[in-house]
């Protein structure tokens, strides 16, 4: 289960996206549905960090600096995104799980879809099933919904 904390306020999410990166910023949304009944009440916590958990575990905080809203013929949306720097100091030899698709472009530069591991970070080591390589992540770019959590890692 997928919550995002503002403070001392949980809220209801629908998606989650989140785009990392090894130094320079990281970008983290959280759309909430039914924004008029939180509105008031995230307004009051923009200088709070946001906290995104999965299953009680941290995945990542941002401090938020926009919030915006989408309206629809069906439902509204609102949408609160941050930014945070990470290093990534202490790089991993990971085994990404769960590919679906595996890319190599005519750079050496991969794209691989694969299920979402919050213990895959920027400046890991992928290493690819079947010898097809390995290559250092420089960015990775998380969907989280209610169904599913599927990440594309990057890098070369």
């Amino acid at each position: 289960m997928i919550t995002v904390e503002l403070d001392d306020l949980e809220l209801p999410v629908s998606t989650i996206t989140l785009r990392l990166r090894h130094i320079s910023a990281s970008y983290i949304r959280a759309t909430v549905p039914d924004p008029l009944r939180y509105t008031s009440a995230i307004l009051t916590r923009m200088s709070e960090r946001m906290y995104i958990y999965q299953d009680g575990e941290e995945i990542i905080y941002a401090n938020p600096q926009n919030i915006f809203f989408t309206r629809g013929e069906k439902s509204n949306v609102l949408n609160i995104a941050g930014t945070r720097f990470i290093t990534h100091s202490s790089p991993q030899t990971v085994n990404l799980s769960g590919i679906s698709n595996i890319k190599k472009d005519g750079l050496g530069r991969f794209s691989v879809d694969c299920v979402f591991d919050n213990n895959v970070k920027p400046n890991d080591t992928a290493v690819l099933p079947d010898d097809r390589g390995q290559f250092t992540i420089d960015f990775i770019n998380v969907t989280i919904t209610k169904d599913q959590a599927v990440m594309n890692v990057q890098g070369e």
